[in-house]
Parts: structure tokens; C-alpha cells; sequence
């Protein structure tokens, strides 16, 4: 496949008779024209390739090129890293098994737009805390990271600006040996997982 493309580029460089004219160039095509061919490429390949010209910059963020790339069950959640053309995950708390969730005396849902998901979960008050969770996803072998994207305080606004309510947050600060002490005002919003 490689072949027919560089065929392609051939055709299309300035010592070819075609690109002649001065106003004809590699730029020149439609996205789609571009983004047809970059099906057919690797991930790794069409990044390098957006950085030629706006067409294939243009061409290499279009869904139509990237959903062949991804398994069939991917959501809004999954991307390809740009360097390793590995899958990245982030996982909503919604995804995770996390102590006492679905208990309203101890957790809280709280809209909020600085999470990807439009809400993060918000601890009140909980003996222990524990997060779990599986990926049922075809990772390609490799090493990854896991990241969790938490923050002490209850997130919010006034006129217009972001500020965390510090007022209920305890806990943290006690080292666990049992489950005497009570910890509080944690948001868990994700899990991210990428390629090392």
C-alpha cells in the first residue's frame, strides 16, 4: 500500500509534468481525496503526514480515518497517543467499582465542566476507601501508565470563576491502621490509562 502512495507523491512532485503549473500542489486536493488515502496508512504515518500541509493536517483528524484504526467497541473515551500509536483509555468513576457509591449518605454526584464526563463523584464521608476496576479492552502488548485524576475539595463557581470548597475535607492526613478514622471531600473523576 505504501508503494501506491509514494506512486502518488511521485505524480504529484514539482519535477512531475503534471505539477507544472504553478497553482497545482499537493495542498491543493480535497481532505477527502487526502483523507482516502490516509486510511490506508498506519497511525504513526498519518501523524507525521498531518504536519505536511493544512489538507493533510485537515484530512488526519477526520473520524471516517481513525474509526478503521480503533476496535469496535470504542467510545468517546479511547484516542490513539500521537507517538506510539497505542489506544489511551479514560475511564469515567461511573466505570470503576468504587466502596459505597451507591450510597447517598456517603457519596455524591456533582455536575461540574471541568471534568470530561460533565460530573465527577464526590465523597462525604467513608471509613474506607477502595477503587477497582477491569478494562475489557485489546491493549496491545506494551507497558503502560495508570493515572487518577482525584481532587480534594468540592468543586464549584461564584461570579464566574472556579473555585473548591476546603471545608469538609479530613481525613487525609491520618495514616490508615483501621477503620476508625473517617475520611471526606475527595472527587474522583477518572482513570487514565496511556502507553509509557
Amino acid at each position: 500500500m505504501g508503494s501506491g502512495f509514494s506512486s502518488f507523491l511521485v505524480m504529484c512532485s514539482p519535477s512531475s509534468s503534471l505539477a507544472e503549473s504553478p497553482e497545482t500542489g499537493l495542498g491543493d486536493l480535497p481532505e477527502s481525496v487526502v483523507g482516502s488515502v490516509l486510511v490506508h496508512l498506519s497511525p504513526q504515518e498519518i501523524c507525521r503526514f498531518a504536519g505536511l500541509n493544512r489538507a493533510f493536517r485537515g484530512a488526519s483528524s477526520a473520524d471516517f480515518v481513525w474509526e478503521s484504526k480503533l476496535p469496535e467497541n470504542y467510545g468517546s473515551r479511547v484516542w490513539l497517543h500521537k507517538g506510539t500509536g497505542k489506544p489511551c483509555l479514560l475511564i469515567c468513576f461511573n466505570g470503576l467499582s468504587i466502596t459505597g457509591i451507591d450510597d447517598r449518605r456517603y457519596w455524591s454526584r456533582i455536575s461540574t465542566d471541568e471534568s470530561r464526563f460533565g460530573s465527577v463523584a464526590y465523597l462525604q464521608q467513608t471509613w474506607w476507601f477502595e477503587v477497582d476496576g477491569e478494562v475489557e479492552f485489546p491493549l496491545p502488548v506494551g507497558t503502560y501508565n495508570l493515572y487518577f485524576r482525584l481532587q480534594l475539595g468540592r468543586p464549584g463557581k461564584q461570579f464566574g470563576r472556579r473555585v473548591c470548597n476546603l471545608d469538609h475535607i479530613h481525613g487525609w492526613d491520618i495514616k490508615p491502621i483501621d477503620c476508625t478514622h473517617t475520611k471526606g471531600g475527595l472527587c474522583v473523576d477518572s482513570v487514565l490509562i496511556c502507553p509509557k
